[in-house]
């Protein structure tokens, strides 16, 4: 698995919020941090008082879940694309 390096402010494990899914990755901190753990009935609450804010949500997971299968197909030998309509049409199914 590629590694990110996640910065001050950064956030994981927003997959598995939005689609109510077990964790996919794993995160190891190479410095003393804080982390801030946000619950699923929290999360659940900030997004249907932030309707807004949920549909940014649901765009960012799906961004991420496109980058992630493209970087896997291409390892392959697979190129495609994919449409700013299919895009908005997933954004809209979760």
């Amino acid at each position: 698995a590629s590694k990110i390096l996640l910065r001050n402010g950064s956030f994981f494990g927003e997959i598995a919020l939005v689609m109510e899914v077990r964790r996919t990755c794993s995160v190891m901190a190479r410095t003393v941090c804080e982390v801030n753990i946000l619950q699923q009935n929290a999360f659940d609450e900030i997004l249907q008082s932030n309707p807004l804010f949920a549909r940014r949500m649901n765009e960012l997971v799906v961004a991420r879940q496109l980058d992630s299968h493209i970087a896997r197909t291409h390892t392959k030998g697979i190129d495609f694309q994919v449409s700013q309509n299919d895009i908005d049409l997933a954004v809209e199914v979760m």
